[in-house]
């Protein structure tokens, strides 16, 4: 037990139910968050074999805190402590998402403890798809999107055409990359070796990068097996006294080569049309950013694109997809394009009327 002085002060109101506690800083949080506990502890038991009937506490943090003076990075929204405190950030987007995500954690019984860190994550990240999230389609893709940078980002094309009128077609294919600046951490078949939780986050060996990747290679393992197979994997690693999982039992269960190189290919190749527009519109502002330089610098001087851009084209392919996603059908997309053309139009007008404005010199008191 802590010191006095080393406890963190519980948010003011607190509320216990047949299946655990909640508190938060004011009551209609904490009756909000009651009713997901009701929901969600039970669905999860359902879901999953091998859970236990321990009694959550769940605490809602405006900024997450083990002690008064250490609190966790800003990039992490949910951590559970010990065998029954569960700490949640307030601002989180995805608060129903992850509280499920973290009572995932807290369900699971001894046996479970033999997966990797990134394949539990991977699990509680798959457990939080199916039984809170509000967009699967949204909620998977953030997840496999953040794999694919772990792969090395991911390729395709912008195929953009331009009907110009007496001034002819432009057709053009633009090749494109996406890529990620965080971290690398440890390579992924080493971070399949760690169990350290959270003291291999802090210490820069694990990232939301690899916790992607483990989700979907969980979901490999869930398409294959289901959650009864990969149970039986960590009853396995049990029976025969080993503290993890082998990672070559993953490869199998998971139907994946050893060798990486391949893994983004065989993600991008299973993804749906649903996902790969939804994949584009994470990148929205980024390929707009991008497109409307490439206008901006091939389209005549002379040539302005009408308001609604009408008479132009353009689609995104990714690398091993067949898919092509109409770009201008992404609001987000449309507005981020129509924003770049004007300011580049505005710099144009600057420049023209620069140029047309006479030189003028600063009085120096010099005679010329």
């Amino acid at each position: 037990m802590l010191p006095l002085a080393c406890r963190v002060t519980p948010p003011a109101v607190a509320l216990r139910t047949d299946i655990g506690t909640v508190r938060a800083n004011d009551s209609a949080t904490a009756e909000r968050l009651a009713v997901w506990l009701e929901e969600l502890v039970p669905r999860i038991r359902a879901l999953v074999p091998g859970t236990n009937e321990l009694s959550p506490d769940v605490w809602l943090q405006t900024r997450i805190r083990l002690r008064p003076f250490e609190s966790v990075p800003d990039n992490v929204n949910g951590i559970t402590v010990g065998n029954d405190r569960i700490l949640l950030r307030e601002s989180d987007r995805e608060l129903r998402e992850t509280m499920c995500h973290e009572l995932v954690h807290h369900s699971l019984a001894p046996e479970w403890e033999t997966l990797p860190t990134i394949i539990e994550e991977g699990l509680c990240e798959a457990v939080s798809e199916r039984i809170a999230a509000r967009d699967r389609t949204r909620f998977r893709v953030s997840r496999l999107h953040g794999a694919l940078h772990a792969f090395g980002g991911f390729r395709g094309e912008l195929l953009i055409a331009i009907d110009a009128g007496e001034r002819g077609a432009i057709r053009e294919s633009i090749p494109f990359r996406a890529r990620d600046d965080q971290p690398a951490g440890a390579p992924i078949h080493d971070a399949l070796t760690l169990r350290g939780g959270m003291h291999d986050v802090f210490a820069g060996r694990l990232g939301t990068r690899h916790y992607a990747v483990g989700y979907w290679i969980v979901e490999r393992i869930l398409q294959r097996r289901g959650f009864e197979g990969l149970h039986d994997l960590a009853v396995r690693a049990v029976d025969e006294d080993r503290e993890t999982i082998p990672s070559d039992w993953i490869y199998d269960a998971a139907a994946l080569p050893p060798d990486s190189t391949t893994w983004s290919r065989l993600l991008v190749e299973r993804l749906t049309f649903a996902e790969v527009t939804e994949l584009a519109r994470t990148l929205a502002s980024s390929i707009a950013e991008r497109t409307a330089i490439y206008l901006d610098r091939n389209l005549p001087a002379d040539y302005r694109l009408t308001p609604d851009l009408s008479e132009i084209e353009i689609s995104l392919r990714l690398v091993d997809v067949s898919h092509h996603i109409d770009l201008l059908a992404i609001s987000e997309f449309r507005k981020v394009l129509a924003e770049q053309l004007e300011s580049f139009e505005r710099i144009e007008r600057r420049r023209a009327v620069l140029a047309m404005a006479k030189p003028r010199y600063l009085s120096t008191g010099v005679a010329r």
